[in-house]
């Protein structure tokens, strides 16, 4: 089982792990690396000033798309105005014309306005300081969380 949402740190990778996690599926933290070649530099940048408070779970973004999602899936994405003038207002938005798209246009060429564009990132936005390479993600995670299992269980079994 795959634990998921909040994980960008060793401390909280490490209590899903002993909560009975198996591994962990880490979103925000991987989205401001240099691998994540799709996500632009000003979703990057928003992620690693973010304090991880500026976020909301909508529908907005789903049901402007007009895609059949079910009603309770939504996604966490940054707050902005767009979320903020049809937040509660799902009927009123769902009535509306939807926004026409070429097939040929490439959604990720273009950098996303902050002001309307859906911004994917989780609370967990506040442990991330810098746009990191991956593998430094992944090796501060995994070391930080071994540090924290590791104090733990010599505090809980003694000496």
């Amino acid at each position: 089982m795959l634990a998921a949402g909040g994980i960008c740190e060793g401390r909280s990778l490490a209590a899903v792990l002993t909560a009975g996690a198996d591994g962990a599926w880490v979103g925000t933290a991987f989205l401001a690396t240099p691998e994540a070649v799709e996500v632009h530099d000003v979703h990057k940048e928003l992620i690693v000033a973010s304090d991880g408070g500026d976020t909301v779970w909508t529908r907005t973004y789903d049901i402007r798309s007009g895609l059949p999602w079910p009603t309770g899936i939504g996604e966490r994405v940054r707050r902005n105005r767009f979320v903020d003038q049809w937040e509660g207002r799902e009927v009123e938005l769902a009535a509306q014309p939807r926004p026409e798209s070429a097939p040929a246009d490439n959604p990720f060429e273009v950098p996303p306005d902050p002001e309307t564009g859906e911004i994917l990132y989780g609370q967990g936005a506040g442990s991330v300081d810098a746009v990191r390479p991956a593998a430094e993600v992944l090796q501060r995670l995994c070391a930080d969380a071994e540090k924290v299992l590791r104090e733990r269980s010599a505090a809980l079994t003694g000496p």
